[in-house]
């Protein structure tokens, strides 16, 4: 995927894998890696930085203490975190939604299959994304093995937590879950609190983890 994946230290060695997606990679010097984006936001010097507060809102919705960099340092390492769209944004601040638009309308098989070779490589089990717009993206014809799997939570008016399955007869040929919610640069002007997503979305983690 776009800019390479982030591996945490122990990512593979989970007995369910688990990716985190987002929808693309915001920094626009062509040479910085996701990689190197996901290691720059756990350098304990950076953790207030504006660039990075896309990845320090996905830590609380995973109920961690981000004060603790132990803590913050363990969600990282047993995760997968790649970006959907192959192109860097404007930035984290919403200038690029209509490109991002563009870009999915375009490539969306494309980045579709770009994104069932990398969970078939890795044996993906779970997903988590950060983007309704990548979410609703994903394949979800008739005829690509997939259903809900639940009714969408409401905050309010908008939908904070959605889920949908794959079995072995969709485009991963394999069990996969993929859990979506808006992305995070939406929650404030939602109302959308990471401890009240963190009460989806935790529990799910831990099963996987174990």
């Amino acid at each position: 995927m776009y800019h390479g994946v982030y591996e945490g230290a122990a990512a593979d060695a989970q007995e369910k894998k688990i990716l985190i997606l987002g929808e693309s990679h915001h920094d626009l010097d062509s040479s910085i890696t996701t990689q190197e984006v996901v290691e720059d936001y756990l350098s304990p010097e950076n953790t207030t930085k504006q660039s990075l507060q896309f990845f320090h809102k996905i830590a609380l919705a995973f109920g961690v203490d981000t004060g603790k960099v132990e803590e913050k340092a363990r969600l990282w390492d047993k995760v997968f975190f790649g970006n959907y769209i192959n192109k860097s944004l404007d930035g984290p601040s919403g200038e690029g939604d209509e490109t991002a638009q563009t870009l999915i309308a375009a490539n969306r098989d494309r980045y579709n299959q770009d994104l069932v070779d990398f969970i078939k490589a890795h044996a993906i089990e779970t997903v988590f994304c950060f983007s309704d717009r990548v979410f609703d993206a994903l394949p979800n014809e008739e005829g690509h093995g997939s259903w809900t799997l639940f009714q969408d939570v409401k905050c309010g008016k908008a939908d904070v937590w959605f889920g949908r399955g794959y079995g072995p007869d969709s485009p991963f040929c394999r069990e996969l879950k993929v859990y979506g919610v808006p992305h995070p640069r939406y929650w404030n002007c939602a109302g959308i609190k990471p401890e009240e997503l963190a009460q989806y979305i935790r529990p799910i983690f831990e099963d996987c983890c174990g």
